[in-house]
């Protein structure tokens, strides 16, 4: 079992600094791998939503291109047969299932894109968070090394005096 040098206050300081920056460089690396999987979730579900509205757009452009097959059929006094006005009825029916449709998928995607695009933001906090303790693990540790490092070389110096 790792035991926590007691022996030296410099000692300590320098073990402490270095496991804070060892814990720091691992939750920044945890929170890269977040990232990528926030940033694929989130390319994902536009992808889904251009989908979804490319395929709202076809129906549409069916609709518009029929009615106005229709009105230039009416406006040249011809009167509609029974198959076109069941042909441009089920467009409309068409029309409307794929709206319901788009809208539901629109209602499903956009909460999810919105909780993924706050944990990305919450993740930059984390990452400063992690540097700001990388920063600290650092400098304790750093001047942990070097006061433990005088003091073994003072202590070294007055165990050789005591030996003459």
């Amino acid at each position: 079992m790792l035991q926590v040098p007691t022996d030296s206050l410099h000692k300590f300081l320098a073990v402490f600094g270095l496991a804070l920056v060892i814990a720091s460089v691992g939750f920044i690396f945890r929170e890269l791998e977040k990232s990528r999987e926030i940033e694929g979730q989130l390319a994902r579900l536009y992808a889904e939503l251009s989908f979804r509205d490319m395929q709202a757009k076809q129906p549409l452009d069916r609709y518009e291109e029929f009615k106005k097959r229709l009105f230039e059929k009416v406006n040249a006094g011809e009167s509609l047969t029974p198959m076109e006005r069941e042909r441009f009825k089920s467009s409309v029916d068409d029309l409307k299932a794929n709206t319901q449709n788009y809208c539901g998928t629109v209602g499903d995607v956009v909460p999810k894109m919105k909780e993924l695009k706050t944990l990305q933001k919450y993740s930059a906090y984390y990452f400063f968070a992690a540097g700001v303790l990388f920063v600290v693990g650092a400098i304790v540790a750093v001047y942990g090394f070097r006061l433990w490092y005088k003091d073994s070389k003072a202590g070294g110096n007055a165990r050789k005096a005591r030996s003459l």
